[in-house]
């Protein structure tokens, strides 16, 4: 709440959604839309010189009292790292992949790694 009182009502809000996605992620997941929609409203009301600071309490209070869960961010960790050997993707894995899609960008690490885990394409385990 200092940064709100403090001139820079953006800052916390950027560091509210960031908490909202990557600290409780897939465990609220309306949460995220929520304190979206609790900055929109308390930007309207700070722009009418109408206070704004009563949103950013019920969002903290929102984001405290949460279920926590790091799944989204660990696995973007994952995706990214390079800690494991990656595995080629055999070419029958490859009809998974919409049409619109390169064979080359469907070889990348990362693809493999996504749709293992969302679209359930066995191709990497």
């Amino acid at each position: 709440m200092e940064l709100y009182e403090s001139g820079h009502p953006g800052w916390l809000w950027n560091r509210l959604q960031e908490i909202a996605v990557e600290d409780i992620g897939p465990a609220d997941r309306d949460l995220p839309a929520t304190i979206r929609t609790l900055r929109e409203w308390s930007d309207t009301k700070r722009k009418a010189k109408k206070g704004g600071g009563m949103e950013a309490v019920q969002a903290t209070i929102l984001l405290a009292t949460a279920r926590k869960s790091r799944l989204a961010a660990l696995m973007v960790i994952e995706a990214l790292s390079d800690h494991a050997d990656r595995l080629e993707i055999p070419d029958e894995a490859l009809a998974w992949v919409p049409q619109l899609m390169s064979r080359s960008t469907a070889r990348q690490p990362w693809f493999c790694r996504q749709n293992m885990v969302f679209c359930g394409v066995g191709a990497c385990i």
